[in-house]
């Protein structure tokens, strides 16, 4: 079980870390001059060393980014589901909560689910779900994990289009000061060898942008709504087998 647990974590951290970081690093990759030429040894150490700890930095400002912008959590979203079934039956939340409330005895929550307040209860609430992320997260063998993965990759992949759109906005603004100043700045990289007008690679930035936004939108709100119903069915045919 150890050793499933771990596969899925790697799985996990491979989706929604290693490739939002590895994506940023070959977005910059043609702004090197174009006089480097390091071994491909060097260039897949830096891939996957830099992937993930670039990786882990736009997993956590697209943490901060969500929670300035006052963003619906995942944790929000299962609290809301919990005290009020939207997208789960009222049986199989009631289900849901007597699993936990025999697995999870120590926390003081109301005997019956419809007596739960997020005020009141707010702090038990947060730490069941953590709770529950834990134990499902250790056993490793329940859907709600990919569909989380999911979720995160599109956000990080949103934070890393964003990144990128800037850099190549400053990137075109140098380019057309440079060429009206009559080359003040001379920076060879292969970009520039392209040949490709500064307009012309703001305007595809901005398209790359407009579809990571769309995508990420459109994927948020269904995937998360899935993500919740597999969270809470996969904690109960986890601890029904347990008692078998």
């Amino acid at each position: 079980m150890i050793g499933e647990g771990t596969r899925q974590l790697d799985l996990y951290d491979f989706f929604s870390i290693f490739i939002p970081g590895a994506t940023l690093l070959l977005g910059l990759t043609p702004f090197l001059p174009t006089d480097s030429n390091p071994p491909a040894a060097v260039l897949i150490a830096v891939l996957i060393i830099g992937g993930v700890v670039l990786g882990r930095a736009i997993h956590a400002t697209r943490l901060w980014a969500e929670e300035d912008a006052g963003v619906t959590s995942h944790r929000d979203r299962f609290i809301s589901e919990l005290i009020t079934p939207d997208y789960i039956t009222d049986d199989l939340a009631d289900q849901f909560y007597n699993c936990c409330q025999e697995q999870f005895q120590e926390l003081s929550l109301p005997e019956n689910r419809s007596q739960l307040d997020r005020q009141k209860h707010g702090d038990d609430l947060n730490m069941l779900y953590s709770l529950i992320r834990s134990h499902i997260h250790i056993d490793a063998r329940g859907r709600s994990r990919t569909f989380q993965a999911v979720l995160d990759f599109y956000g990080s992949i949103w934070i890393v289009s964003f990144f990128l759109v800037i850099i190549y906005a400053i990137y075109s603004t140098l380019k057309l000061f440079n060429a009206l100043s009559g080359g003040v700045i001379s920076y060879g990289s292969y970009l520039q060898t392209l040949g490709i007008h500064p307009t012309i690679i703001f305007s595809t930035a901005l398209v790359a942008l407009g579809g990571a936004y769309i995508t990420f939108r459109g994927v948020r709100s269904d995937y998360r709504n899935i993500y919740i119903q597999y969270f809470i069915s996969d904690f109960i045919v986890l601890q029904r087998q347990s008692e078998n």
